[in-house]
C-alpha cells in the first residue's frame, strides 16, 4: 500500500477535514476504510500496490458527516451532548454545550 503525495498534502492541507475533532478511534476506523475502498478499486495484477488517494478519503470524511449529521437529526444532539446526559463522558464543555453537564465525583 501506498499514499500518494497528493493525498498527504489534501489530509495536510484541506480545511474541512482539518476542522474534523475526530477522536484516535475514528481517524483509525476512517484510514482502515480508506485504505479498503482503495484495495477494491485498486490494482488487480499481483504485486502491484494499493494507493490511497484523496477521493478515498474525501469519501470516507462525507460519508462520516453525513452519518453524524443523521444521527444528530435522529437524536437532536450531538454525540459529545448525548454521551454526556448518558453519563459515559464529561467532555460537553470541549462543545460549548455546557459546563459540567454529566460530570461524576471521582
Amino acid at each position: 500500500m501506498r499514499i500518494a503525495q497528493p493525498t498527504k498534502d489534501y489530509i495536510r492541507e484541506d480545511k474541512d477535514l482539518l476542522a474534523l475533532e475526530w477522536n484516535a478511534r475514528e481517524i483509525r476506523s476512517a484510514f482502515q476504510t480508506a485504505v479498503a475502498l482503495a484495495e477494491v478499486e485498486g490494482p488487480k495484477r499481483q504485486g502491484d500496490r494499493t494507493a490511497v488517494t484523496a477521493e478515498h478519503i474525501k469519501t470516507v470524511v462525507t460519508m462520516s458527516k453525513h452519518f453524524k449529521d443523521y444521527l444528530k437529526d435522529l437524536y437532536q444532539k450531538s454525540q459529545d451532548e448525548r454521551a454526556a446526559n448518558m453519563l459515559l463522558r464529561n467532555d460537553i464543555s470541549r462543545s460549548g454545550a455546557g459546563g459540567d453537564v454529566g460530570a461524576q465525583p471521582y
